[in-house]
């Protein structure tokens, strides 16, 4: 693509589409290089545009993966919970039953 000359023989110069003055001489290699380098950097951000689109995905996975968590703890301090109260409750004879041995020997110690 050549930009038409004047009829005076004078160079003539256009806007490109990019919004840079370009002059009749060195217009179409410098086009040409851009629109190259315009390519490359298309080419080249459209992975990280797919992978920006994967990052919502992911979060979205790991606040599922952390309420999934969050429960099983809950879960898990509850039956905790319960299993130290019936070990206490198991425990409670036991304690007295020491109490009470405890007592027997210091009335024994008593009277020696």
């Amino acid at each position: 693509f050549e930009p038409p000359a004047d009829a005076g023989g004078e160079s003539t110069a256009f806007t490109s589409e990019i919004g840079s003055t370009v002059s009749d001489g060195a217009s179409i290699g410098d086009v040409g290089a851009i629109r190259k380098l315009i390519q490359s950097l298309t080419q080249n951000t459209n992975p990280l545009k797919r992978s920006i689109d994967f990052v919502n995905d992911d979060i979205e996975s790991m606040n599922k993966e952390m309420e999934f968590w969050r429960n099983q703890n809950l879960d898990q301090k509850a039956k905790y919970q319960i299993e130290l109260k019936n070990t206490e409750e198991s425990l409670q004879p036991l304690q007295n039953k020491l109490a009470e041995i405890e007592e027997q020997v210091k009335e024994k110690k008593l009277k020696i």
